[in-house]
């Protein structure tokens, strides 16, 4: 049986890091994106390389995990199947999750399933509050007919700056509410101010203006190497039913792809309105994700 062993991530791993993210980049968009802007630097971020074998002889690097002071665990792991039940692997992992804050788990599916189980093994006391149940779309519009490929909406679409944060905050008060908070969790306006604060100043965010107000948005919470992750969508509950999500996310996947981006993004299992609307921009299945949370305060 192989050993396994843990690494903090130094400069001069990190090219190694960036590789290995790239083969599974769509599953870890947001990673890659801290691996290629240096924020993985900062001292919020703890990002560690998983290895198998000998580290003085020969090695793999089978895993990037992400764990954030405010208890975020993001992961790239590579066949994660294969490492249930590895006493080995685990006795590994235990040091991301023994005395340490856990808030969620977030990932490709199966990955987050095995690091479930390590801290079930290592921290019986960190309890599961609710499994949340995603799926990854991709970007694959060449599958669309005629009339939605080119499909034109009459929408007054607008590019949000940081000017724009007492107009767009409503929306994303209530996006926060009702698709981004745990169960059991209190919304905070102060949180929520500052992350669209964040987003307003580094990511791309449109809106749909009418009657004198922004009523939908989207954008993108990610841009990696090969792919741009969007997120946010979000249309109010007195505008939907009229295209604005679809006609968002189509422009955003238009204009990322042709500056040669790879478009990607998340929708719960059971959003059927969602799915169907994805569908008719363009995008289709690739895989299962899942954000496991912890009963820890964020």
């Amino acid at each position: 049986m192989n050993l396994f062993y843990l690494e903090s991530l130094k400069e001069k791993t990190l090219e190694d890091a960036i590789n290995f993210v790239e083969e599974q980049e769509e599953n870890s968009i947001e990673l890659m994106s801290r691996l290629l802007d240096g924020s993985w630097q900062k001292e919020v971020y703890s990002y560690y390389l998983v290895y198998e074998g000998e580290p003085i002889l020969k090695k793999n690097l089978i895993a990037v995990i992400m764990h954030s002071k405010g208890g975020l665990v993001q992961h790239c792991i590579k066949n994660p199947s294969a490492y249930f039940g590895n006493r080995r692997f685990y006795w590994t992992l235990r040091y991301l999750f023994e005395g340490e804050n856990l808030y969620c788990i977030m990932g490709e599916k199966t990955g987050t399933e095995l690091l479930q189980d390590v801290v079930r093994k290592f921290a019986p006391e960190k309890t599961i509050t609710e499994n949340r149940e995603y799926l990854l779309l991709l970007y694959n519009p060449q599958n669309l007919p005629d009339e939605l490929l080119d499909q034109k909406f009459d929408f007054e679409i607008v590019r949000c700056t940081e000017n724009d944060k007492e107009r767009i905050f409503p929306l994303q008060k209530q996006y926060d509410i009702e698709e981004v908070l745990p169960e059991g969790k209190a919304f905070s306006m102060e949180v929520c101010k500052r992350v669209l604060s964040i987003n307003l100043k580094n990511q791309v965010i449109y809106a749909i203006k009418q009657d004198g107000k922004l009523v939908a948005k989207a954008g993108t919470n990610a841009i990696g190497k090969n792919y741009v992750q969007f997120g946010g969508v979000f249309t109010d509950v007195n505008y939907r039913g009229h295209g604005m999500a679809q006609c968002l996310v189509s422009k955003l996947s238009k204009e990322f792809t042709e500056q040669g981006k790879k478009c990607a993004l998340f929708v719960k299992v059971k959003n059927e309105k969602a799915k169907k609307a994805y569908r008719k921009a363009g995008y289709t299945y690739q895989n299962d994700y899942l954000i496991a949370y912890y009963g820890t305060d964020f």
